[in-house]
């Protein structure tokens, strides 16, 4: 078959690598087992340091030997591009993995650790984003036009920051430098590769870890799913020196990384500020931030007290440190109505999935479209949510409805003559019809809404918001983008309803208030 031959024992070490590799989260690639098994004979006193790694033709075998195993990886491997409820599913598994990996192996909270990069700008023009998540694709680091460096950040439970370690994007060849505890390497791409990561491990996170009474004290080391340089020779290191590798799911790493709320919250503001304050000094021309200056701020930050505060409390925040599954569950099930799709700040394409567009699934119960509360009025009650306009794909919405809708707006238009708003009834009756399907096609440019249509017919209902978000989530690309822009209208057009019903509500009460009778 090709390559070094592995005993029944070997491989079957083998076999309980692959089974870990997936049970802690980690992607399952094609190359998985060959990767395990020459990552154990590397480490593997039993066999010659320079003898031929095994190949893709022992995998195969491997596989025909172990066809459970095989089948197994390759269902791990499809349910990595499933989206909707199976993220939520991968989130309930990460939490009972945490869960049971901690208890078996006895992990105390003060030797848990989470890691995670970030790409930082350097040379600015503009006021633009500063600080910015690892593309998920590493084939799309030949597109970036940016100069910037990624730093790896490592923080335990209780708020202390290992030292940075710094890769700089450069055209010149790899070096390394150092500052003080601090290294720095370049490389064309700007980010971590696989020996950075091992080296990383090695120098950085083990050393700097290491129990200092009790050795046989086991770590544990929670990892962001978009640091994909990491493969079984990293995982193996951990494991055979009392560390428990665990992976983050893709989704929901905002109810569990603590480390990115961390780089993407408190120190992303300080550092825009930052730049931006010394691009105002050199009158809005571009600056260039060497590599020393930069390598000065990272360190002071990690290093700040109010820094570690924050992370504690990140920490404690989190669902993991105490574990907490109602707060999992609340987090997961969310009450955001109102909100659209999330969006990453990346447009570039998946490794496990081609669409980059990350959206979280709205609660499936319903809940109250309004953040208003309202009293109980009769002139309000014949007001029905449910009879506004069907979603129809194309934007702008048409601003003729139905006639259910058409009473709606008459009685809606009756109210603000009594109240002595006239606003809407000129929207109203100035409305235009729908002209014939031989209408010229609009050109393309943003959906955005016409003056003349009713606020109140423009809102959509709970279960169209609903709708929209699952077309927005299964749908294409192209077609997410659509669904995506109405939801940002209609969550434009919500503020504007409430606002509405808040000037309605004050005016209510005003006219509410008891006056003395003259005698």
């Amino acid at each position: 078959m090709g390559g070094t031959r592995l005993s029944f024992e070997d491989e079957s070490a083998v076999v309980d690598s692959i089974e870990r590799w997936i049970k802690h989260g980690h992607f399952p690639y094609h190359s998985l087992a060959k990767d395990a098994a020459n990552a154990y004979c590397l480490n593997h006193h039993g066999y010659n340091q320079n003898r031929q790694n095994v190949t893709l033709g022992w995998q195969k075998g491997f596989w025909q030997r172990h066809p459970e195993l095989a089948h197994h990886v390759e269902n791990e491997r499809k349910s990595f591009r499933l989206r909707g409820p199976h993220e939520d599913r991968r989130a309930w598994k990460f939490f009972q993995s945490f869960k049971e990996t901690r208890q078996r192996l006895q992990v105390p909270d003060a030797h848990i650790y989470a890691m995670d990069d970030a790409g930082y700008v350097t040379t600015m023009y503009r006021k633009t984003n500063a600080v910015f998540l690892r593309p998920e694709n590493p084939n799309s680091t030949s597109r970036e036009e940016r100069i910037f460096s990624s730093v790896i950040h490592c923080c335990s439970t209780q708020g202390k920051h290992l030292p940075p370690y710094i890769i700089c994007r450069s055209q010149v060849p790899p070096q390394t430098k150092s500052f003080g505890q601090t290294k720095v390497f370049s490389n064309q791409s700007g980010w971590a590769e696989a020996n950075h990561a091992l080296d990383w491990l090695k120098n950085v996170f083990e050393p700097g870890t290491r129990p200092r009474a009790r050795r046989e004290t086991w770590r544990m080391l929670l990892i962001s799913h978009r640091f994909r340089v990491i493969f079984p020779e990293f995982e193996q290191f951990c494991w055979h020196h009392k560390i428990a590798c665990l992976c983050f799911p893709n989704s929901d790493q905002q109810f569990f990384n603590p480390i990115r709320n961390i780089v993407f919250g408190p120190m992303r503001k300080n550092y825009s500020d930052f730049m931006i304050k010394k691009l105002s000094d050199n009158n809005k021309n571009a600056i260039v931030l060497e590599v020393a200056a930069f390598v000065s701020w990272i360190q002071g930050e990690v290093a700040s007290s109010s820094r570690m505060a924050e992370a504690a409390d990140v920490w404690r925040s989190s669902c993991l440190v105490p574990l907490d599954e109602t707060r999992l569950r609340n987090c997961l099930q969310g009450n955001r109505a109102t909100a659209g799709p999330e969006d990453t700040g990346s447009n570039l394409d998946s490794r496990i999935d081609s669409e980059d567009t990350r959206v979280r699934r709205a609660t499936t119960h319903s809940t109250s479209r309004t953040s208003v509360p309202l009293p109980t009025l009769a002139s309000t009650d014949d007001f029905d949510r449910s009879s506004s306009p069907e979603y129809s794909p194309p934007s702008p919405r048409p601003s003729q409805g139905s006639p259910k809708c058409q009473q709606s707006d008459d009685s809606s238009e009756s109210e603000d003559t009594q109240s002595g708003s006239g606003s809407e009834s000129e929207s109203i009756s100035n409305s235009q019809p729908i002209t014939p399907c031989k209408t010229p096609r609009p050109p393309k440019g943003p959906r955005a809404r016409t003056p003349e249509t009713d606020p109140t017919d423009s809102v959509m209902s709970a279960k169209e918001h609903r709708d929209t978000l699952d077309k927005c989530i299964d749908g294409t690309p192209r077609t997410k983008k659509r669904y995506r822009d109405d939801l940002i209208l209609d969550r434009g057009d919500l503020e504007k309803e409430n606002a509405r019903l808040k000037e309605r509500v004050k005016l209510l009460e005003r006219f509410a208030v008891k006056m003395p009778r003259l005698e």
